[in-house]
């Protein structure tokens, strides 16, 4: 099942809410994964029912939004996943599979080197994005740095800085 949010000469944009609709988006994930990452135009089935059995666990605690053309093909996803605060999502976001998504394009090697590098990100403005970015790929060990650009005014545009 899904539900129209909006609609365009070209494409809509739908909110996913049922199991059908999340397998075909699931499908196109890893698709376009396999294709930009590997170049592989082809996947395992134990890889695609892993990545979907994955969206369908967070599917009560998310927001899965596709983008569909005209033909009624989705040809592009989003997903809003909430975090509840507990421990255990903690526990689970700490866990030895946290970049597992990564080895389509980096090695295990490369990956406990960069979860091993040091990074400095002067200015919490534009390095806030760029920090969410090294986290998301694999760095541990960031230090922000506010520096002269954090005046009162840009505080409300800076996120991690107070």
């Amino acid at each position: 099942m899904k539900n129209l949010i909006m609609d365009y000469d070209a494409f809509s944009i739908w909110r996913i809410i049922g199991k059908t609709e999340l397998k075909k988006l699931s499908r196109l994930v890893i698709d376009v994964n396999y294709k930009h990452h590997l170049n592989q135009l082809s996947f395992s089935h134990e890889e695609f029912e892993r990545i979907y059995q994955e969206d369908v666990t967070a599917l009560p605690d998310s927001r899965f939004y596709g983008i569909y053309d005209r033909t009624g093909e989705i040809i592009a996803a989003v997903k809003c996943q909430k975090w509840n605060y507990s421990i255990n999502s903690f526990i689970r976001i700490k866990s030895p599979n946290m970049y597992r998504r990564n080895y389509l394009y980096i090695n295990g090697e490369n990956q406990e080197r960069i979860k091993n590098f040091h990074i400095l990100i002067g200015g919490c403005g534009l390095g806030s994005v760029i920090a969410e970015c090294a986290l998301r790929l694999g760095f541990e060990n960031i230090c922000k740095h506010p520096g002269i650009a954090s005046a009162q005014l840009g505080l409300g545009r800076q996120c991690d800085c107070n």
